[in-house]
């Protein structure tokens, strides 16, 4: 069985996350003989633990540590990446973190912590008046189904199944803001009777949401269900129901349409999230926390009475701060379009993992509020005649029906014009879509993709070797095949690039071990071309590529077939490109990737800033990601000159799996000891010359200026 474990290196020890493929090594200069311990002699979950006798622990890279008092559970101090610190003499718990998989620290006595960035043990340092006795406990970030609910085609089995989401959830504390303590919800099933595993069932909270009785309302509501532990009901008038109170969920001058749900759905569970966040403070991780500072600056809370509530009424005291007020909390991150049949109902429980907000509509127009549009993609056009310009500002650009392509006609797999559609816009960075149609700008997961999170992947001898396969079949595309991968140290990359593939030796390149696949050529309706003619990856039974970038024209077909085939996803385009925009997406993709973004962040961070990145989308599950960030949360900075000497910068974070919303990052470089919730945007900070070029010589990030994405490593405060 595929477990957490601690393996001995040269340099000390190494927790390996088997579930996950993931390792982390601690250096132990000067250590004594390990010895496994019970993992209950930890304060904080973990499911794997060691002792060993050191003097000084070195982690090999800047990260934060939150220092807990374990006689008091109380929470002491952050010491910020690249921040020195001492601790006084006293017990304590330290978790470390941005880490691929947690990793906690416990001893007794005072110790020092120092970065550093040259010498033998570069990294952070933590170092003891003398040898002490230390452990280190490890935890897999992994969260899985714990069983599967089977749900009739009736809507008041569905009510009753969605319901019991919510036993996934470990507490109903403020706490449960944390993503560690928000399980996976079960899987769902629809059959001929319903039934559930036993202990799952509605949690008994006490609160209700009623909604009219019909599929799309129960998909609406079903992430606010589950996080609140709610009950859902039939109703005429939408509402929360707790301790003998109703909240509606549409205004008292809204609408009682499905739009007015989904719209009060979405906001009644970003204000009870956002506010759990702040709340939280007043318990055991009492950190000074930026989205409580800007409650505070509007309203006047007593957050320990809050705290101390019962959840019903925790809630509808939520309820009384203004809205205004929630709006400039947090960023939401992931919104979920999914039609209301019960043939999508399988995909709700992935959904709902991530709490996304949900949409559910008919996009064919059925529903009058919302509906997806044909894509135009005629402004993204990519003309096979090499030597064709891209179109300017006021040029005519050339129609595209969706389907056409440009050699070789074939009937065998033809696309209908509304196949590829333009979904309502959102404004979160990630944006599934569960419907039949191909999405711009979204993705497009399957239910095999899903589950694939929760396979037991193959054992490597080194979890840090990363295999990348790139295949350029076009010999004008060079440009984008070379030196696309590998720029962070932390990793090692095996990066094998071929040229001019046949369909036989594409075929069984495709068949070999790779955890990424970039194709950088042609793809039409017959498949990728080759120089001897054309592949179709419909015909492949299996293939051992992980993720996949498909840059090449009109390649989402292509991608469903790799994912069917075994892939997790990747990243597909929607329409027909120039070779200039495929060249500059290409790249800036490969560096997010490399940079530990997932499909989602990097499709997110790299479209805005190339025009006609908008035809890029995800096949299968957008979580993926190629590695993960050193740092924790992949993040963007946002740069702002502000005069001669000064710059704002703004923080932007993205979401993963390991690092879900709710999780908390501080910022090396802003001057407050501040944390912040993993959820989007914050407010800037300013930074001197001196202090900005500390960030961008620190390590390989991505930098937006004017709408433009750079990397660090390519810019100095001169040129911003």
């Amino acid at each position: 069985m595929k477990k957490v474990r601690f393996a001995d290196t040269n340099r000390g020890v190494e927790a390996v996350d088997d579930i996950e493929d993931r390792t982390f090594e601690l250096h132990l200069p000067d250590r004594g003989a390990v010895e496994p311990i019970s993992p209950d002699r930890f304060a904080f979950p973990v499911t794997a633990g060691i002792e060993v006798e050191a003097s000084r622990i070195v982690v090999p890279e800047y990260f934060g540590l939150f220092v807990y008092d374990r006689d008091d559970e109380s929470f002491v101090r952050t010491i910020k990446p690249a921040t020195d610190g001492f601790v006084a003499d006293g017990t304590y718990d330290v978790d470390i973190g941005g880490t691929p998989l947690k990793i906690y620290l416990s001893f007794e006595g005072a110790f020092d912590v120092a970065h550093r960035s040259e010498g033998t043990e570069p990294g952070t340092v933590l170092e003891f008046d003398g040898k002490r006795r230390v452990r280190i406990g490890a935890r897999s970030l992994h969260s899985s189904p714990a069983g599967t609910i089977t749900t009739t085609e009736s809507v008041e089995d569905l009510m009753t199944a969605v319901s019991s989401f919510g036993s996934a959830v470990k507490t109903f504390s403020p706490e449960r803001s944390f993503p560690t303590l928000r399980g996976h919800p079960p899987r769902l099933e629809v059959g001929e009777e319903f039934s559930t595993p036993p202990g799952i069932e509605p949690p008994e909270t006490g609160i209700e949401i009623a909604v009219p009785p019909d599929v799309k309302s129960v998909y609406t509501v079903a992430s606010l269900s589950y996080y609140l532990g709610a009950r859902i009901v039939s109703g005429s008038e939408p509402a929360i129901l707790a301790n003998g109170e109703r909240f509606p969920l549409t205004g008292e001058d809204a609408p009682r349409n499905a739009r007015a749900l989904m719209d009060g759905a979405a906001a009644a569970l970003e204000r009870q999230f956002a506010l759990d966040c702040v709340v939280r403070t007043a318990g055991l991780y009492d950190v000074n926390l930026s989205e409580k500072q800007r409650l505070m600056k509007h309203v006047d809370v007593d957050l320990q009475h809050l705290y101390d509530l019962p959840l019903p009424d925790r809630i509808g005291a939520y309820f009384e701060v203004p809205g205004h007020v929630i709006d400039d909390l947090l960023e939401w991150h992931s919104t979920t379009d999914i039609v209301p049949s019960f043939r999508f109902a399988k995909y709700l429980p992935y959904a709902v993992a991530e709490l996304s907000q949900i949409r559910s509509y008919d996009p064919s127009g059925a529903d009058e509020e919302l509906t997806a549009s044909s894509a135009n993609a005629g402004d993204f056009f990519r003309s096979t005649d090499r030597n064709a310009p891209e179109p300017t500002a006021h040029a005519p650009r050339p129609a595209l029906a969706m389907g056409s392509r440009s050699a070789g006609t074939s009937d065998r797999r033809r696309r209908s014009p509304g196949e590829v559609v333009s979904p309502p816009e959102v404004d979160t960075d990630t944006h599934m879509w569960i419907a039949d149609q191909y999405p711009v700008r979204a993705g497009k997961p399957t239910l095999e993709s899903l589950e694939r999170r929760f396979d037991s992947k193959p054992d490597k001898e080194d979890p840090e070797w990363i295999r990348i396969l790139v295949v350029c079949n076009d010999s004008e595309m060079r440009e984008e095949s070379e030196d696309l991968y590998g720029f962070r140290d932390f990793f090692e990359f095996d990066i094998d690039v071929r040229y001019d593939l046949s369909t036989e030796q594409l075929r069984n390149a495709l068949h070999e071990e790779f955890d990424f696949f970039h194709y950088v050529g042609h793809v039409d309706d017959d498949g990728m071309r080759c120089h001897d003619g054309w592949l179709d990856l419909h015909e492949l039974e299996y293939t051992g590529v992980e993720l996949f970038f498909l840059n090449a024209c009109t390649s989402f077909s292509q991608g469903e077939a790799l994912v069917d085939a075994g892939s997790r996803g990747g990243v597909v385009t929607l329409a027909e490109v120039y070779n200039s925009l495929a060249t500059r997406f290409g790249r800036r993709l490969a560096r997010l990737l490399d940079a530990g973004f997932d499909l989602y962040g990097a499709l997110a961070a790299g479209r805005d800033s190339v025009i006609g990145g908008g035809m890029y989308g995800i096949i299968g599950d957008g979580r993926a990601s190629l590695c993960y960030n050193t740092d924790g949360v992949p993040t963007l900075y946002r740069i702002e000159r502000t005069g001669e000497n000064g710059f704002d910068v703004t923080s932007v974070s993205y979401p993963t799996i390991g690092y879900g919303i709710g999780s908390m990052m501080t910022f090396m470089y802003e001057k407050e000891e501040l944390m912040h919730i993993v959820a989007g945007t914050e407010d800037p900070y300013r930074l001197s010359s001196a202090e900005l070029a500390d960030l961008l010589t620190d390590t390989a990030t991505p930098i937006e200026v004017d709408g433009e994405l750079f990397w660090s490593n390519e810019l100095t405060p001169s040129n911003i």
